[in-house]
């Protein structure tokens, strides 16, 4: 009966989902950002690649997994950058799969300090089906729990402004959107279910000695018509020997995170990150959170890198 509640549960909050949190969101996002912002694309003078899996709350059937594929690299001497991001998020009845294009151009203001404004342009395939869940030994038949499928068009901003070991952010990844079979207005989020994100997003790279490097940074998260709006990941990264990075996060009302990335060699990187949630004892039995990720670069900008990538 524990487990029928809690499918029962999570369900409902998948099919509300839709309405609330639609930015996938994970932890290692600071080892490649093109996701959370388009202005993001081409930083680096090679091609980047990033492949990360994430099961969450693992003792919730039907709790959230979340794939993501990006791909980015610079293209016109560097003046400009590409972007391709996949994602596909699943939580309960909701199977949701992003797409995404992003275009980045750069200013250029010295050898290592550069201003990008960015634009992404895709879409979501939203598809809910209808739950199999069982009240009292009858179909719930609850009129929310309808299948749902649809296509919603995004357009999103970012600006990314970067030195060697600076880096700064502000993105809209979602700026305008639209939904077939509802009116087109510029506050979409007036004619259909989705919902505005903002991220800001900082960090910077202090050089202890020759051995070891530090990166705090933060990630500032708002979302509109929520009860609680603001979230901020708090990070601090250590770099050791310019081989593994080891760090730990705190996400306001929500979790801790410990993490890991090893520098493998010049093309791969491979991390792994823990969350446990912090919240009331109603989520103490969904269990912790793992999250893996495997990077590849390549190019012939790569030869010409001598120290890791700092962000």
């Amino acid at each position: 009966m524990k487990k029928v509640i809690l499918t029962a549960a999570l369900a409902i909050a998948a099919i509300a989902g839709v309405k609330a949190q639609q930015e996938a969101m994970f932890s290692q996002y600071m080892f490649n950002q093109v996701f959370l912002n388009p202005a993001y694309a081409g930083t680096q003078s090679y091609i980047s690649s990033t492949l990360l899996y994430r099961d969450q709350w693992t003792n919730w059937d039907g709790a959230p997994k979340t794939a993501v594929l990006s791909v980015d690299g610079p293209m016109a001497n560097n003046t400009m950058g590409w972007g391709l991001s996949i994602c596909n998020d699943r939580i309960g009845v909701n199977n949701n799969t992003d797409i995404y294009a992003n275009y980045a151009y750069k200013i250029k203001f010295s050898e290592k300090t550069r201003l990008s404004f960015g634009i992404r342009a895709g879409g979501t395939f939203l598809n809910a089906q209808e739950p199999e869940i069982y009240w009292d030994g009858q179909n719930g038949g609850d009129p929310n729990m309808q299948p749902f499928r649809a296509f919603a068009t995004r357009i999103g901003f970012g600006m990314f402004f970067n030195t060697e070991r600076f880096y700064a952010g502000l993105s809209f990844p979602t700026l305008m959107a639209y939904v077939p079979k509802t009116k087109f207005n510029v506050d979409f989020t007036k004619t259909s279910f989705l919902r505005r994100h903002y991220f800001l997003q900082a960090g910077y790279i202090i050089k202890a000695n020759d051995f070891l490097k530090i990166r705090p940074s933060f990630l500032m998260k708002y979302q509109t018509a929520t009860v609680s709006p603001v979230q901020f990941d708090f990070n601090v990264h250590f770099l050791f020997n310019d081989k593994v990075w080891v760090g730990a996060s705190y996400r306001t009302q929500d979790a801790v995170v410990g993490m890991i990335e090893f520098l493998i060699n010049r093309r791969f990187r491979l991390g792994y990150a823990y969350d446990y949630k912090l919240q009331s004892v109603r989520y103490n039995y969904v269990g912790a959170s793992h999250e893996f990720m495997l990077g590849f670069d390549f190019g012939r900008g790569l030869l010409k890198i001598k120290t890791p990538r700092y962000f």
